[in-house]
């Protein structure tokens, strides 16, 4: 996670992308995380928001998330977290939703993010 990049926004129709930021000499498009979760809510601010830099994994394409309100978790998951239970319909962009005990475990799929 990066913190204090600036998110310059970009005019564009797609809603998934809300700007895109300079990171190591490198334009990263930013995605909206509500989008590859099929929500319609308005973006929140990105003042203060830590940025997550991703890649896919076979195109290695550079792509960041706002981190607003999730975290990263080591696989394989603590035992502590119960067992995951699946959670439907989140979208061509997510391989997985899972209910823990902590809240919903969302794993993406970098690659069609990443295209």
């Amino acid at each position: 996670f990066c913190q204090g990049l600036r998110v310059v926004p970009v005019p564009s129709e797609n809603r998934i992308v809300l700007g895109v930021v300079d990171w190591r000499g490198f334009v990263v498009p930013v995605v909206d995380p509500r989008s590859l979760l099929g929500l319609d809510n308005d973006p929140p601010g990105l003042d203060n928001a830590k940025i997550a830099i991703l890649r896919g994994s076979k195109s290695k394409n550079l792509f960041a998330l706002p981190a607003f309100d999730f975290a990263a978790l080591p696989l394989p998951l603590a035992p502590s977290l119960g067992v995951p239970k699946a959670l439907p319909n989140f979208g061509p962009l997510v391989r997985g939703a899972y209910e823990i005990a902590t809240g919903c475990l969302v794993m993406p799929d970098l690659d069609l993010i990443a295209a």
